[in-house]
This record gives C-alpha cells, sequence and structure tokens, in this order.
C-alpha cells in the first residue's frame, strides 16, 4: 500500500517537473501535416500496402519479389474507430504453408501508418531459411525543388528535455 502511495507520488512529481521544464524551455513543438501529405499517405497504402508489399525478405535463398505474387494473398480492411483504420494483408505459401501477415494501422488525422509483420509456420515440417527481413523496403520520391522531412520522437532518454 505504501509503496503504491510511493510510486503515485514519484510519478506525479516527474510529470510536474517536465511539465515545468517544457513551459521554461519552450520545448514543446506542434507538427501540422499540410494537406498533400494526406494524398501522399493514401496513395502509398494503396499501391504499397494493400496492392503490393512494403517488405521483403529472402526465402530458400530467393527473394520475396520473386515468389510472393504467386502466393495466396488476403487482403482485409476495417475502420477501428473513427481515427484508426486496420488493414491485414496475409501472403501463404501454398508448399509450405508459411504465413506472412503484414498488420498495418492507418491514421485518419495524421498522415502516418504504422504497421508489423508477423510470420508464421503452419506447416507440419520446418520451414526453409528466412533471412534479409525488410520490414520496410521501398522508394519514396520527391518533386524536383523539395526535399524530404522526417518527423520523428526522442524516446525517452531520461533526460529533462525527453
Amino acid at each position: 500500500m505504501q509503496a503504491d502511495f510511493l510510486k503515485a507520488w514519484e510519478d506525479a512529481r516527474m510529470l510536474l517537473s517536465l511539465s515545468i521544464a517544457l513551459i521554461i524551455t519552450g520545448s514543446v513543438q506542434e507538427i501540422s501535416p499540410i494537406a498533400d501529405e494526406f494524398d501522399i499517405r493514401d496513395k502509398w497504402v494503396s499501391a504499397k500496402i494493400k496492392t503490393e508489399p512494403s517488405f521483403s525478405f529472402n526465402y530458400n535463398g530467393k527473394s520475396s519479389d520473386e515468389f510472393l505474387q504467386n502466393w495466396n494473398i488476403t487482403c482485409e480492411s476495417e475502420k477501428i474507430d473513427e481515427i484508426k483504420t486496420k488493414h491485414e494483408i496475409t501472403y501463404s505459401d501454398p508448399e509450405t504453408n508459411l504465413t506472412v501477415t503484414c498488420k498495418a494501422v492507418e491514421y485518419s488525422d495524421f498522415p502516418i501508418v504504422e504497421w508489423t509483420l508477423y510470420f508464421k509456420n503452419n506447416g507440419s515440417k520446418d520451414t526453409p531459411i528466412i533471412s534479409d527481413i525488410q520490414a520496410i523496403d521501398t522508394v519514396f520520391e520527391k518533386k524536383d525543388n523539395e526535399e524530404f522531412i522526417l518527423n520523428h520522437n526522442t524516446g525517452s532518454p531520461c533526460r529533462a528535455d525527453d
């Protein structure tokens, strides 16, 4: 009981310290997407999530570019809530029953998509060697005089400015 109280007190103190540090340093910055970024995201989702894979890997010494189009493919999309839409694309090897599933979440309030790959052996034998997994294997193109902008978060290095 006392440990829970001390933990709650420590969390509250940390949050207050962080809030004060952000106010003093002015470190809070809001990033607002531009309208074109939503269109770019939508086109990318249609091309790279729903139609062709945004990832690659080697399987039994061959690149996934050589064989994935011959595997069984299912694609399902489902609106999770007002902001998120889930896309689940599954590729199944008809010979070994290996499945590769890409679970992606698209956000309507910001031009981002996040995804995770899952490999599962549904067969009765070991699969051939899977190697060189690239969770993102895609090309980003820019218009003539534009530069790329990479927005990211720092994570938590456990410092006053994180």
